[in-house]
């Protein structure tokens, strides 16, 4: 069974794969109802620069995984390209739309799309995840599996943010952690983990 990963980035593409992405949303490991079509798409008319990564199961047959993200941009005025997990200004939540069973796979699909092409960016960043949800443990496990470099800050005990690098970046990480800390003021704390 292939995976395969794909990028949209305007209203009409997206709305053409509608019935998968409901079907996503009703069966993803953690619901997020500002991630559903119609939360998502009227947002695309009000901001520029959102592309969602979509990871397809069986050859484009199903749809695995729809990731949110704004960018590429420099990250928190640092000299680092990042894309950022897609977040209204009225939500909380950051989950993203992930199918029951499928998560370890699809999340190697995105690491692995990232690794490979990223839109350009060396840093990925989950943010406003529930701390102890489904989706933050499954991206964990799957990130000890490929030893990748993962920077975890916590806002608060139902709030964590993962910030994933590739290439150069994971060797400046531990270098930049103090400007990251600073960065991201309010954070109660910050972890640089690499998995193993």
């Amino acid at each position: 069974m292939g995976f395969t990963v794909s990028v949209l980035r305007d209203r009409i593409t997206l709305a053409a794969v509608t019935p998968e992405w409901e079907d996503l949303a009703l069966n993803a490991l953690e619901p997020n109802a500002f991630y559903r079509p119609g939360a998502l798409l009227p947002a695309l008319e009000a901001s520029e620069g959102i592309r969602f990564v979509l990871v397809w199961i069986d050859a484009g047959r199903r749809l695995g995984a729809l990731f949110p993200f704004h960018g590429p941009a420099l990250y928190k005025g640092l000299p680092i390209v990042a894309l950022k997990s897609h977040r209204h200004a009225r939500q909380r939540l950051c989950t993203p739309l992930v199918r029951a069973g499928w998560a370890h796979q699809c999340f190697h699909a995105l690491l692995e799309w990232f690794r490979r092409d990223g839109e350009g960016a060396s840093l990925l960043e989950l943010r406003s995840l529930a701390a102890d949800g489904a989706v933050c443990r499954a991206f964990a496990e799957v990130a000890r599996e490929r030893n990748q470099m993962v920077l975890a800050t916590r806002a608060s005990e139902r709030s964590q943010t993962l910030l994933v690098s590739d290439g150069a970046w994971g060797e400046l990480a531990t270098s930049t952690l103090p400007l990251l800390r600073w960065a991201k003021r309010g954070v109660a704390n910050a972890l640089y983990i690499r998995f193993r």
